[in-house]
C-alpha cells in the first residue's frame, strides 16, 4: 500500500516526539566522571525507550531535566543512581511527577529555573548521596517540599555562585525553605544571595559535625534556625551582610568551631546570646562592622581563640567585658576603629598572646584595662587613640617578641610609654615611641617665661620647669 508524502511526514515527526519525550541520560561508561556538558543534551543523549522506570523503580545513570517530557520520563522512579539536574530555564513549570523519588545517589542540582515556582514532587526525597545545589532560580518561591530530607552526604548550597562561575547567582524570589528533618550534612553549607528569604525554616535535627557554614548577602534574613541542632563545625562560621539579622538564633547548641568565626557587617545585629554554649574557636574570632552591637554578651563561655581575636569597626560597641572567660589567644589581638569602646576589660584573664597586640583608632578608649595579666606578646602597636592617657594596666609584661610602636596618642605622654616598655626584661625588637603628648610643647606653656621645660613622669607631673 502506498503512503502519501503527508503520511511519511507524520511518521517522521511522531518518531522525533518519541525521542524528545525520553529522559536525558548521560552516555558515560562505568567509573567515568563527567560534567553537565557530558550528560544529556550535549552528545550523550540516549533513547531510554519511554518511561525510565517502567519495569522497576531504579533509574541507572545521571539525568538532566529541561522540560515536561524529560521529567515525565522519570515518573515512578524511586532512586536515581547518578546525578539529577533540574535546569528548566523558562520552560519547566512542575516536577510533581517525581513524587516517588526517595534517593539520589549523586548530586541534586536545581539551577537556572525561571518558571519553576515550587519543588512539589520532591516531598518523599530523604537521601542525597552527593551535594544539593539550589542556585540561580529566578522563578522559585517555595522549596519547603524538601522538608523530608534526612541525609545529605555532600555540601548544601542555597544560592551562591554556580560551580566554576565568578559572578553571583540569586534565588531572587525564594521565600520558603524547610530542612527540619535534616540529620546529617557531610560537607559545607552556604546560604547566599537569597534576596527575599526571611527565615531558614524550622530547626533541623542536625547533631553531627558539619563543615563550614557561610550565611552571607541575604538582605531579608532574620534567623538561622535550620542549624538548631548542630553542636560543632569542622570548618568556619561566617555570617556577613545580613542587615535584618538581629540575633543568631539557631546557633545555640554550638560548642566547638574548628575554623574561624567571622561576624561581618551585619548592621542590625544586637544580640550574641545564642552563642552562649560556645567554648572553643580554634581559628580566628573576628567581629567587624556590626554597627548596632553594644556589647559581646553571649560570648561568656568562650575560653579559647586559637587564631586570635579581631574586634573592628563598630560604631556603638561600648563593652567587651563578656569575653572574661577567654584565657588562650593563639594569634593576634586587634582592637581598632571602635568609636565608643572605653577599655579592654574582656581580656582580663589572658596571660599569653602568641601574636601581636594592636590597639588602633578607638575614639573613646581611655585605658588598656583588661591586659594586666599579659606577660608575653609579639609586636605591640598602640596608636591613634585620642583619649588614651595611661598604660598602667599593661604593666605585667615580661617578654616582647617583636617591635613596640606607640605613636599619635595625643593625651598620652611619651615618657609614660617609655617608662613602661623600656624596663621589660626581653624586647626582641626596637622601641618606636613618639608623636604622643609632649607637655613641654603644649599651649599654654607649663613653665614661666625664661624657664626650661623638661618632660618627666613622676608623682610631680609631666613637666619639670627650671
Amino acid at each position: 500500500m502506498r503512503m502519501s508524502c503527508w503520511g511519511l511526514a507524520f511518521l517522521f515527526l511522531s518518531s522525533m516526539w518519541t525521542v524528545a519525550g525520553c529522559a536525558r541520560r548521560d552516555g558515560l561508561g562505568d567509573g567515568q566522571e563527567g560534567t553537565d556538558e557530558d550528560a544529556g543534551i550535549h552528545g550523550g543523549d540516549q533513547d531510554t525507550g519511554g518511561a525510565v522506570c517502567a519495569d522497576g523503580t531504579v533509574a541507572e545513570g545521571s539525568f538532566r531535566i529541561e522540560n515536561s517530557w524529560d521529567v515525565g520520563a522519570l515518573e515512578g522512579c524511586e532512586r536515581i543512581t547518578g546525578t539529577l539536574t533540574i535546569a528548566g530555564g523558562a520552560v519547566l513549570v512542575s516536577v510533581s511527577v517525581l513524587s516517588s523519588l526517595t534517593t539520589v545517589d549523586g548530586d541534586l542540582a536545581i539551577e537556572g529555573n525561571a518558571s519553576l515556582s515550587t519543588l512539589d514532587g520532591l516531598d518523599q526525597l530523604t537521601t542525597i548521596g552527593g551535594a544539593l545545589r539550589i542556585q540561580d532560580n529566578s522563578g522559585l518561591t517555595d522549596a519547603t517540599a524538601l522538608g523530608g530530607l534526612r541525609s545529605l552526604a555532600g555540601s548544601l548550597s542555597l544560592g551562591g555562585a554556580l560551580p566554576g562561575a565568578t559572578e553571583p547567582s540569586f534565588n531572587a524570589n525564594l521565600t520558603g525553605v524547610d530542612f527540619g528533618s535534616l540529620e546529617t550534612v557531610g560537607g559545607d553549607v552556604r546560604v547566599q544571595y537569597n534576596t527575599r528569604l526571611a527565615s531558614l525554616g524550622p530547626a533541623s535535627s542536625l547533631t553531627a559535625t558539619i563543615g563550614s557554614v557561610t550565611v552571607a548577602d541575604n538582605p531579608s534574613l532574620s534567623d538561622l534556625s535550620m542549624f538548631g541542632g548542630a553542636t560543632a563545625l569542622g570548618g568556619d562560621l561566617t555570617v556577613s551582610n545580613c542587615p535584618q539579622l538581629a540575633a543568631l538564633s539557631g546557633l545555640g547548641a554550638l560548642a566547638t568551631i574548628q575554623g574561624n568565626v567571622r561576624l561581618w557587617d551585619n548592621f542590625g545585629l544586637t544580640d550574641l546570646s545564642s552563642l552562649g554554649s560556645l567554648t572553643a574557636v580554634h581559628g580566628l574570632l573576628e567581629l567587624k562592622g556590626n554597627d548596632a552591637l553594644l556589647a559581646l554578651d553571649g560570648l561568656g563561655a568562650l575560653e579559647m581563640a586559637g587564631g586570635g581575636v579581631f574586634i573592628q569597626n563598630h560604631a556603638r560597641l561600648e563593652s567587651i567585658v563578656a569575653l572574661g572567660s577567654l584565657t588562650q589567644v593563639g594569634g593576634e589581638i586587634r582592637v581598632s576603629l571602635n568609636d565608643r569602646l572605653t577599655d579592654l576589660g574582656g581580656f582580663a584573664a589572658v596571660v599569653s598572646v602568641d601574636g601581636a597586640i594592636t590597639v588602633d583608632q578607638n575614639g573613646r578608649l581611655t585605658t588598656l584595662g583588661g591586659l594586666g595579666l599579659v606577660e608575653t606578646v609579639g609586636d605591640v602597636t598602640i596608636q591613634h587613640n585620642p583619649r588614651l592617657a595611661t598604660l598602667e594596666a599593661f604593666g605585667g609584661l615580661t617578654t616582647i617578641n617583636g617591635v613596640v610602636t606607640v605613636r599619635f596618642n595625643p593625651v598620652l605622654p611619651n615618657c609614660v610609654a617609655t617608662n613602661l616598655f623600656a624596663p621589660v626584661a626581653t624586647v626582641a625588637g626596637s622601641l618606636d615611641i613618639g608623636n604622643n603628648l609632649d607637655p613641654c610643647l603644649s599651649e599654654p606653656s607649663p613653665c614661666e617665661l625664661g624657664q626650661t621645660c623638661t618632660e618627666r613622669c613622676d608623682e610631680v607631673g609631666y613637666a619639670l620647669c627650671q
